[in-house]
């Protein structure tokens, strides 16, 4: 009988992005990329990690960089399908500027897709949903958008306002930190040297779950790095790095969403 591992777990593929968002998360960690570019082999040997421990993961997210920019996107994507017993659920995570029709066929075998809204850029949401890739995305996938306007600053307090809103407390400690940070249930990573709890551990290259102790991802406790990583931690307005390329890629997004736009 196999393990499940309750949360949500990210599966980096690339570090490429057409977008070139300031403080991204992982192409913008202090000032650097902290993922690689993987390949099949890579996955495999990942997916392989899973099996030889006899475990399954309640959602395996694809992420990126922007996954569907991968050259070797279509590929990745047919193995994991035949993978099923490695998860329950197989999320998406993109930017939605790359729904080309190839992309979209690729696409029919994800159980959630989650597009990140930058509206700085325009309102991707209503080209996408006025679109026939979105007709055909929606018969196979569930299609979720979130709206991204800020990004969090790992490791600098952020005081008492949180998107607008003020805050119960305060106060930082190594638990009230780990209690009240999302990431611990979200933002698991599977690598080739394990799992890691969090983006910042996994950033970071610490703490890292090696695969043989693997149910040690889902206890309930800190890690050392919550000490330090403050939560609920600064926030800054999203903006970009190059912004004319990022303009330049989203109006190349719409072109083609619009040569298929709903009549």
């Amino acid at each position: 009988m196999k393990t499940l591992l309750s949360g949500s777990y990210d599966l980096y593929i690339n570090n490429s992005c057409n977008l070139s968002c300031k403080n991204c998360s992982v192409l913008d960690y202090g000032g650097n990329v902290t993922i690689p570019n993987l390949k099949l082999d890579d996955v495999k040997e990942i997916i392989s990690n899973l099996e030889s421990n006899n475990l399954i993961v309640d959602e395996l997210k694809i992420v990126g960089g922007e996954p569907t920019i991968h050259k070797d996107f279509k590929i990745i994507v047919d193995y994991l399908s035949t993978k099923r017993d490695c998860y329950n659920t197989l999320t998406l995570v993109t930017n939605g500027l790359r729904f080309t029709d190839d992309v979209v066929n690729v696409c029919k075998v994800f159980d959630i897709i989650r597009v990140s809204e930058y509206n700085e850029l325009g309102d991707i949401k209503h080209h996408i949903k006025n679109s026939v890739a979105y007709k055909k995305l929606i018969k196979h996938s569930k299609v979720l958008f979130y709206p991204t306007s800020t990004f969090q600053i790992y490791g600098e307090k952020g005081g008492t306002e949180r998107f607008g809103n003020s805050q119960e407390d305060s106060l930082y400690t190594k638990e009230l930190n780990y209690e009240r940070c999302w990431q611990h249930e979200d933002c698991l990573a599977l690598t080739k040297e394990g799992i890691y709890r969090c983006v910042i551990t996994m950033n970071e290259r610490i703490e890292v779950v090696e695969w043989n102790s693997a149910e040690d991802v889902n206890k309930d406790e800190p890690l050392n790095r919550c000490e330090t990583c403050y939560w609920f931690p600064k926030e800054e307005t999203w903006s970009s790095l190059n912004i004319k390329k990022d303009i330049k890629n989203y109006k190349r997004a719409i072109s083609i969403l619009d040569k298929t736009k709903l009549i």
